[in-house]
C-alpha cells in the first residue's frame, strides 16, 4: 500500500540519515508519546500545553503515515500503562482520542496500517534462532559487539529453514530483538548488565508513581513510566543499539529516571527537616 503514490519506505530512503534506516524507526515518537501528554496534562499555561497536543497528534500521525505495526504496538501499550495512573474520565479520553484519531487517519488511507499490524511476523524467526545459535558458540562474551549482521548469513543457512521463513529476510545488521542481540554479541555478562538497567531503572519508576498523590502522578513520573513500558516493549521486536537515535532515547530515558528519583528523594528530606 503507498500513500501518495508512493510507498512510505522509500520515504525513509529519500531521508538519507542515520537517525531514520527504517519505518519502525518511528518507535521514538511512541517513546515520546506519553512525555507530550505529560506536559498537556500537567502544565497549566496553556501555550506549552498546545503545544504537548500538538507534539502527541503529529508524532501519532506520523507512525500512523508511515504504517509502522511495532511503533504502533509500542504506542497502544504505553498508553496504556499512562492511563492506568489516571482518573477514569480522563483515561477515557486519552485512550479513547488516540485510538479515535488513529483509526479515521488510517481509514481515510485505506487501513493500510490496520493491514501490517495483522499481518505474518515470521520474518523474525530467522534472526531470533540465529542470535540464540550466536550465544551458544559463544555463552559468556558473546561474539562481539556488531557482529551479528556479519555473522547472519552463515548461521540462518546452517540452520536449514523452510522456505517460507527465509523468503521475507533480509540483510539487516541488528537481530530485531534488543535482548537476544545483547545475548549474542556481549553473552550472559552484556544480558545480565541490560536486565539489571532495565529492572533497576523500571522499579525506581513504578515506586515513584505509586508513591505520589493523585495529582502529583499527572506529571513527569507517569510519563517517564510510559516511556520506559514502550521502549522496553520495543526491545522485544525491533529495538538496537546500532540504532543511535534507540541508544539516546535509551540512556537518556534513564537519565531522566534517575533525575525524578533524585528530585523525590530530596523533597522527602525537606518535608523531613520540616
Amino acid at each position: 500500500m503507498s500513500i501518495g503514490g508512493r510507498d512510505p519506505a522509500k520515504w525513509v530512503a529519500a531521508t538519507n540519515t542515520l537517525l531514520f534506516l527504517g519505518r519502525n524507526d518511528t518507535g521514538f515518537l511512541a517513546i515520546i508519546l506519553p512525555l507530550s501528554l505529560t506536559i498537556w496534562f500537567g502544565v497549566q499555561r496553556w501555550a506549552p500545553r498546545i503545544l504537548g497536543l500538538a507534539s502527541f497528534a503529529t508524532s501519532l500521525l506520523a507512525i500512523i503515515l508511515y504504517q509502522s505495526r511495532g511503533s504502533l504496538v509500542a504506542a497502544i501499550i504505553a498508553l496504556s500503562i499512562y492511563a492506568m495512573f489516571l482518573k477514569r474520565r480522563v483515561a477515557f479520553f486519552c485512550l479513547g482520542g488516540a485510538a479515535l484519531f488513529a483509526a479515521l487517519v488510517d481509514g481515510a488511507l485505506g487501513f493500510p496500517l490496520a493491514q501490517r499490524l495483522v499481518a505474518d511476523w515470521s520474518s523474525r524467526i530467522p534472526l531470533w534462532m540465529s542470535a540464540a545459535t550466536m550465544f551458544l558458540e559463544a555463552p559468556l562474551l558473546g561474539q562481539g559487539p556488531r557482529t551479528f549482521g556479519i555473522l547472519l548469513a552463515d548461521h540462518v543457512r546452517e540452520l536449514s529453514l523452510p522456505s517460507w521463513l527465509v523468503a521475507g529476510l533480509r540483510e539487516t545488521p541488528w537481530a530485531h530483538n534488543l535482548y537476544l542481540e545483547t545475548l549474542a554479541e556481549q553473552g550472559l555478562v552484556g544480558l545480565v548488565i541490560l536486565l539489571a538497567l532495565v529492572a533497576r531503572f523500571g522499579r525506581t519508576i513504578l515506586k515513584l508513581c505509586r508513591g505520589r498523590d493523585p495529582e502529583a502522578r499527572m506529571s513527569m513520573e507517569i510519563g517517564a513510566l510510559g516511556a520506559f513500558a514502550a521502549i522496553t516493549t520495543l526491545g522485544l521486536y525491533e529495538l538496537s543499539f546500532v540504532r543511535l537515535w534507540a541508544v539516546y532515547a535509551f540512556f537518556g530515558l534513564l537519565g531522566i529516571i534517575d533525575v525524578l528519583a533524585v528530585s523525590h528523594r530530596t523533597q522527602v528530606r525537606h518535608l523531613v527537616a520540616e
